[in-house]
């Protein structure tokens, strides 16, 4: 190991050991470099941290082509059910860098001047780079990259998804008493249905 990863590795595990908010901080920092190995390693260990602590996030481009996978997200390779592994998301990202590395800089120049509180407008921008990833994916080879061609499909109907997820609460059986509220979740599933 390098002097200089030593040292990596020592400044990651004092970031581990920080108050919530300060660790949050350090995060928030860390995500610039988030497809360095020893980064993704480290958010990988502190996932648990994260997932209780639920820190809002900073909006970058490759987080919002995520929302409306992350639901299939799994650590580990495929299985039965429609999944989706984590190692995936890195060679999407290059794919569509690689085929429309112009349209993310200029996707990336609109989302930096949104606000973080404008979740719509973020969302108008989000339904023009799942379209365009939806492009580029299929493109590929079921047979070899069977996960991004997944990725891709799901891409087809993200708007959908992203529209359904919002109608659904953390717990659904209270909105499921509100029949206007079961239209609208109806309404939602058949729009996907007809893609």
């Amino acid at each position: 190991m390098s002097a200089e990863k030593a040292k990596a590795g020592a400044l990651l595990s004092q970031v581990t050991i920080l108050p919530d908010d300060k660790f949050v901080a350090a995060l928030d920092v860390l995500a610039h470099a988030a497809d360095e190995p020893e980064i993704t390693r480290f958010i990988a260990e502190v996932r648990p941290r994260l997932r209780e602590l639920r820190p809002a996030r900073r909006p970058t481009l490759k987080r919002l082509l995520c929302l409306p996978i992350e639901d299939f997200f799994t650590a580990a390779g495929p299985s039965d059910a429609p999944a989706i592994p984590r190692s995936a998301i890195a060679p999407c990202w290059q794919l569509l860098q690689r085929q429309e590395g112009l349209r993310l800089q200029a996707l990336m120049a609109v989302l930096g001047t949104l606000p973080r509180d404008e979740p719509k407008k973020i969302a108008v921008l989000g339904q023009s780079l799942w379209q365009l990833a939806a492009k580029v994916l299929a493109t590929v080879d079921e047979t070899k990259e069977p996960s991004l061609a997944f990725i891709g499909k799901v891409m087809g109907v993200a708007s959908e998804i992203q529209c359904f997820k919002q109608l659904m609460p953390v717990k659904p059986q209270r909105l499921l008493k509100n029949e206007s509220a079961c239209n609208e979740i109806k309404a939602a599933l058949y729009g996907i249905a007809e893609k």
